[in-house]
Order: structure tokens, then C-alpha cells, then sequence
């Protein structure tokens, strides 16, 4: 004690001869206890603090499982352990073991998982595949529809020699030689990115006449359509057929193919040829408009 009055008092000799019950000893020894002794593992402070401190690590520990959702047997180890530092020693063992586990995976799990993953690959990749096969014939059917009546309503504006026959008749045997024509030339109609019909060869290069200048949907057919005699005429002299070929300006061959036959050199075998393989596709076209009718 640093206190010299409390130090002079106490070692006065007169105490020497005083009898202290031991139920006051105790009491008077802690109250007058130094820093000193309680640092040296007093019983009482030892057990405060020392019961302060496990109970924060247990709350801690506690905590930890929580956050971190382990397992129940986890919570079952730590707890089954009487002390704070025993309970550290089980929950860092058992974390121990989970992870030599789950690194010890066997070959047949690893190949088991990544089988299911490749399958599930497959079939999204087979998912994706029929989708964007569902997609492109949509669009086909949709560009097929716009190219039908885009075709439709440049017919429209033609005068046919099968204006007077029922519009189904007519318009399967007008296709029907369209179809042919595109087939000879390597040609053939389709619907560009502004939604408009054109004309291309089908390497898809453009297609020209003997003039030079690109064939558009509406001459091509204006052009073809008068080398076959399909267009109406109000001129009843027939028109020279040298400069027919020269005004509609189809490949030359072709203007020979249909000179070939005439043998009479008075022009009218032409017209003959043309008008016996327009017949014919009128018939065929009627058989095909009775079929689906039945």
C-alpha cells in the first residue's frame, strides 16, 4: 500500500496483540486489493473476466454458423464441448473436414457432372437450333406472301389473253409461264430488305437485257409476256416478228428458239408454237384448279 498514515497504522504494535475473525480478513483483503495481486490470477477477477470473455467467443461462434449456414452437426459439435476454447478447437475441425470432403469429390461425381452438362448444352443448343429453324420459315412464308402479291398487282396492270378466264385459271397459268421463263433465264423474283419485289439472277447478280440495262420485274414481264403473245393487242396487223425481238430485247437464243419450227417463213409459226404451249398450260391449269377443288 503507498498510503504512509494507512502503512504507520497498520504496523503498529499494538495490532499485534488484536484477534481478526477470518469472516473480516477476507472481505478487508479484498477491498484493499493492489493492482498487483490482481494481476497475479486473483480468483474472483480471474473468473469476471474470464466468463465475460467466453461468453462474447460462444455468441461469436454462434454467429459464425449462422451467417454462414453450416450444417446443424456443426452447431451439435461445438456445443457438445464444455469449454470456449475446446469449442474453437471442434468448429475449426469440423470445417476442416468439410472442406477435405468437398476436394476429395471422386472421378465418377466429376464425370457424372460434367455429362449432365454437357447434355443440358445439347439440348439448349437443339432448343436454339429449332427456334431459329421455326424463325426462317416464318420469314419465308411471310416473303413468299408479300412476293405473291407484289407479282399480283404488277399482273394487274397487264391485258392478258386470259383476262376473260376465271381469275384462279388465270392466275395459275400466268404463274405457271412466269415460272417457266425465270427457270430458262436462271432468274428468279424475291423480296429485298425494304419489302420490295426484285429481280436478280440466282447467283444474285442482276439480270440484263440486250440493252444493257437491268431487267426490273415490271419489263421483264412486259417483255416476256409480248414475245409470247400472252398481251393483248388492239393492232390487228401482227407485229413483224424480227422487230419484236429486237424491241423486247430477251437473250437472242432465246428469240431463235422461238423462230426455230416456223419452216413456212411467213411468221406464223411463232404464233402457232406460243399459242399450242399456252394451251397446254391452260389445261394443265384447269386439272390443277379441278383437283383442288375435290
Amino acid at each position: 500500500m503507498d498510503d504512509e498514515a494507512i502503512k504507520t497504522a497498520l504496523s503498529s504494535a499494538d495490532l499485534e496483540t488484536v484477534q481478526i475473525a477470518d469472516e473480516l480478513i477476507t472481505p478487508i483483503d479484498n477491498g484493499l486489493l493492489s493492482v498487483s495481486a490482481a494481476k497475479n490470477n486473483h480468483t474472483e477477477i480471474k473468473n469476471f473476466y474470464y466468463k465475460g470473455f467466453a461468453d462474447y467467443i460462444d455468441k461469436h461462434l454462434m454467429r459464425h454458423i449462422e451467417d454462414n449456414k453450416l450444417p446443424d452437426e456443426f452447431r451439435e459439435a461445438v456445443m457438445s464441448e464444455e469449454s470456449t476454447v475446446k469449442r474453437i478447437s471442434a468448429l475449426a475441425s469440423k470445417i476442416k473436414e468439410a472442406e477435405a470432403a468437398k476436394s476429395g469429390a471422386g472421378k465418377a461425381d466429376k464425370d457424372n457432372l460434367q455429362q449432365e452438362i454437357t447434355r443440358l448444352q445439347g439440348e439448349l443448343r437443339a432448343e436454339k437450333e429449332k427456334q431459329a429453324g421455326i424463325m426462317t420459315e416464318h420469314q419465308k412464308a411471310i416473303s413468299e406472301v408479300k412476293m405473291g402479291y407484289s407479282l399480283g398487282q404488277l399482273l394487274g396492270g397487264f391485258k392478258t389473253i386470259y383476262d376473260e378466264l376465271p381469275s384462279d385459271v388465270k392466275d395459275i397459268t400466268l404463274k405457271a409461264i412466269i415460272n417457266k421463263n425465270l427457270a430458262a433465264d436462271s432468274a428468279e423474283f424475291s423480296i429485298d430488305e425494304g419489302g420490295q419485289l426484285v429481280l436478280r439472277k440466282k447467283d444474285g447478280t442482276n439480270f440484263f437485257g440486250e440493252d444493257h440495262r437491268p431487267f426490273t420485274p415490271n419489263t421483264y414481264l412486259e417483255k416476256m409476256m409480248a414475245r409470247d403473245k400472252i398481251l393483248k393487242i388492239n393492232d390487228p396487223n401482227p407485229p413483224n416478228p424480227g422487230a419484236a425481238s429486237h424491241r423486247n430485247g430477251l437473250p437472242h437464243n432465246r428469240q431463235q428458239n422461238q423462230n426455230n419450227g416456223s419452216g413456212n417463213g411467213n411468221g406464223n409459226g411463232n404464233g402457232q408454237a406460243a399459242n399450242t404451249v399456252l394451251s397446254g398450260l391452260v389445261v394443265e391449269s384447269l386439272k390443277a384448279l379441278e383437283g383442288n377443288k375435290q
